[in-house]
């Protein structure tokens, strides 16, 4: 540390060479601190990454309310009209469409990538298939008082609900989010402790060079200064390290994610990594360095004081 006392820009420019010299010191140990800090850092961002992939799998048409009734296979044109009819007429519902089982089949050979599966078969195995969609707004009840009401109708083979599994996934999305956040809250905790554990050890190493400093006139301000920005220099490289990490675990897992997506019909949405997502780690990791910096630096030097 020098002690040549200085103000303003020439006095931050001193302190800023002399927390580079502190770092290329004790090289190993630095990088092995900052290396702990970006793996810390992109664990929750290619996390949130990963769930906004798996978001895009839940069409929002899936979400929903609605059943699917499958007809028995003697029932004849007119009872299934009738049936349609009568289901437009219940409260609730939004629209009634019949998959016919040639429909069914077709969209079955299309999707299995088999044209010659239609056929194949000498009778469709298929049944007709009514799609009942409620309102957007009904709850997921009338879906399930709809279904048990169709599966005593002597047409009906057996009723399905389309939207229990979409409700599902998208519960399971929000709660993994959720875990998300506290995996993030721990590890901006995680690292301020290890910044200032960091820079209390060098604190304490430069105590002769701090008393000196007291000596000449220098201020606690200006002799907490230098390691103040060790803590920024090194939270911003493992935010800088962390961004890094981040792209790569989005480039891994969108690659199969974006598969699956198009195998669900949705061509328009490019999985991966945002400028969002490379800035907030390298924000975060300067600002927590800084912090845990300032917080052990001002407490070791008043203990010295």
């Amino acid at each position: 540390m020098s002690i040549s006392i200085h103000g303003g820009y020439h006095a931050h420019w001193e302190a800023m060479q002399d927390a580079i010299r502190r770092l290329r010191n004790d090289p190993i140990r630095h990088s092995v601190g900052v290396l702990v800090m970006a793996i810390m850092l992109a664990l929750p961002g290619v996390s949130w990454v990963a769930l906004r992939g798996l978001d895009l799998l839940i069409p929002a048409e899936a979400l929903t309310p609605g059943v699917s009734v499958f007809i028995q296979k003697d029932a004849d044109e007119a009872g299934l009209d009738a049936l349609a009819d009568r289901l437009n007429l219940e409260a609730g519902v939004f629209l009634v469409e019949l998959v016919s089982a040639d429909r069914g089949l077709q969209a079955l050979s299309e999707l299995a990538g088999l044209t010659e599966l239609s056929g194949a078969f000498e009778q469709n195995p298929l049944p007709n298939v009514l799609r009942v969609l409620l309102d957007p707004d009904a709850p997921v009840e009338r879906a399930r008082g709809l279904a048990l009401q169709l599966e005593s109708d002597p047409l009906v083979e057996f009723v399905r609900i389309d939207q229990g599994i979409s409700v599902e996934m998208r519960n399971a999305l929000v709660l993994g989010q959720r875990l998300v956040m506290v995996l993030a809250v721990m590890v901006v905790s995680a690292i301020v402790l290890v910044v200032t554990g960091a820079t209390r050890i060098e604190v304490t190493r430069a105590r002769a060079e701090i008393a000196l400093v007291d000596l000449v006139g220098g201020t606690m301000r200006y002799a907490r200064r230098p390691f103040i920005y060790m803590g920024l220099l090194q939270g911003a490289a493992g935010g800088l390290l962390a961004a890094g990490f981040v792209w790569l675990g989005a480039e891994l897992v969108g690659a199969p994610l974006s598969r699956l997506v198009v195998l669900y019909g949705d061509t328009g949405s490019a999985i991966g990594a945002d400028a969002g997502d490379l800035l907030l780690p390298l924000l975060v990791g300067t600002l927590l360095g800084g912090l845990g910096a300032r917080l052990a630096a001002r407490t070791q030097s008043i203990a010295f004081s």
